[in-house]
């Protein structure tokens, strides 16, 4: 079984148990971030929605929504997802031809959603 390294520092090893844990506690972060801006986002504009109207929302997060229609106003989320998806498949899996494929579908399963 060949042993795997990181590629600027040889002398990390990748299948050490002190990579692996911190390499749990990268995903557990990259997921908890990735995916908690866009839902914090969107449940932050629901409350100003709420209990401000849609004026204060707009006004709000106009950094985020000023070039969307009102119906498309959180298309920024699922792009902020898709974003996630890609550099978890090209952090996290390290065989290039399945790389590849999961990325190309995903794309295009992506695209075909917009």
């Amino acid at each position: 079984l060949p042993r795997r390294f990181l590629r600027d520092n040889y002398h990390i090893d990748c299948d050490d148990a002190t990579y692996r844990r911190v390499q749990g506690t990268s995903v557990a972060f990259m997921m908890a971030y990735g995916l908690g801006i866009p839902l914090t986002f969107r449940v932050a504009g629901r409350l100003l929605r709420r209990f401000g109207g849609e004026r204060l929302e707009a006004d709000t997060f106009a950094f985020l929504m000023s070039g969307y229609r009102f119906p498309y106003r959180y298309w920024e989320t699922l792009i902020l997802v898709r974003k996630l998806l890609m550099i978890a498949v090209t952090t996290f899996i390290h065989e290039l031809r399945v790389q590849l494929y999961l990325l190309l579908w995903l794309l295009g399963g992506l695209v075909a959603l917009q």
